[in-house]
């Protein structure tokens, strides 16, 4: 699990996790759940006593990407706050003192600063009746759409114009317009730079000038979490359908 002492490499470690599960259309958190088992089964080598706390197993499949583009969950720091610590109508100082730490810090695992270990879990397990399991998946759930919310706050996005769709598309293009590129209100002119190219590398890719690669087929995949096959494939299909109306037409 992630712990106080390293927030910075804990932030590029789930940032990487979430990458990662964009670009095998698995969604991040399913990699991030695997990451908090090993770190937990290491923590609980290491402190044995607290296993009746802190018992939690990932889910075993994972669930379908979401697009970076999403609402953002409740804040973690939020639901402790407002559902568990006032509610108890205990001051914030003694809560403060449960959990071995000073006010100032546990303010920061409210306000989002600082990212909840395992110790910290076992004692909102023991203060709340709520199993490990709920604070894991909570916190897990929080950390993959903050990344994403960060994602879509980078690439502010236009309404999509009806000229955007009215380009001679090929069938790869109508997809990835009809599809993909509609229902998220984005042009392909703004696609284009959103991977990392020019304007025109968007109406390329919609009207068929260019062909999808290896390399591109990955940006596609990272950009709207489905699988660089996914675009491989219609890249195929279209250029065999292509040759072989060729060839019927010379007959």
């Amino acid at each position: 699990m992630i712990t106080f002492n390293n927030l910075k490499h804990a932030y590029q470690r789930y940032e990487f996790l979430c990458r990662l599960g964009e670009a095998l259309g698995t969604g991040g958190k399913f990699w991030l759940d695997l990451q908090t088992k090993e770190n937990l089964d290491l923590h609980l080598s290491k402190h044995p006593y607290q296993k009746k706390y802190l018992h939690w197993n990932p889910p075993k499949h994972f669930v379908k990407s979401e697009h970076p583009i999403i609402k953002f969950q409740q804040q973690l720091g939020v639901v402790i706050m407002e559902q568990y610590i006032k509610p108890s109508n205990i001051h914030f100082h003694h809560w403060a003192d449960f959990f071995c730490m000073g006010p100032d810090t546990l303010q920061r695992i409210i306000d989002g600063r600082r990212i909840m270990d395992f110790r910290f879990i076992s004692l909102l397990v023991k203060a709340f009746d709520k199993k490990a399991s709920y604070w894991i998946e909570l916190q897990n759930k929080y950390l993959v759409s903050k990344y994403q919310i960060e994602c879509s706050a980078k690439n502010q996005i236009k309404p999509l114009s009806r000229k955007a769709i009215n380009y001679k598309c090929t069938k790869l293009g109508k997809i990835l317009v009809m599809e993909h590129l509609k229902p998220l209100d984005l042009t392909p002119n703004r696609f284009g730079k959103y991977l990392g190219g020019s304007k025109s590398m968007g109406q390329s890719l919609v009207k068929g000038n260019v062909k999808v690669g290896v390399e591109t087929a990955m940006k596609l995949s990272q950009a709207l979490g489905t699988t660089p096959m996914y675009w491989l494939d219609l890249e195929m299909e279209e250029g065999l359908e292509k040759e072989f109306s060729i060839k019927n037409s010379s007959r």
